[in-house]
């Protein structure tokens, strides 16, 4: 059986038989039958309380955070560019060339 999801109810129904101390009442086909429908059932149990529409605050907050994080790279991009634009305005060099190296400012010249 390749359907986790279903091998999860049919043990779940036969531990549950075991439990009230029914096992053996049921054949494995009829297991198998409950067992498909319980997982049709858990599966529709989303839309059945409207679960799936409700918006889930903690991924609204990840999406808002994860928005300024990319605005903020953004925004350091373009200063990292105004930045190696002047320095190479005034190093007389191309601002492809500058870049930044942890707090160092390197040039190369090869471009000249």
């Amino acid at each position: 059986m390749n359907n986790t999801r279903l091998e999860y109810w049919i043990e779940a129904i036969e531990c549950a038989l075991e439990y009230i101390g029914k096992e053996g009442i049921l054949s494995k086909t009829e297991i198998k039958s409950m067992a498909q429908n319980l997982q049709n059932s858990a599966e529709q149990e989303d839309m059945a309380y409207g679960i799936e529409h409700i918006p889930n605050p903690l991924l609204s907050e990840i999406e808002k955070l994860k928005s300024e994080y990319n605005n903020k790279i953004i925004k350091l991009e373009e200063t990292n560019l105004i930045f190696r634009k002047n320095v190479a305005k005034r190093l007389n060099v191309r601002h492809e060339d500058v870049y930044l190296d942890g707090e160092n400012v390197v040039y190369d010249r090869k471009g000249l």
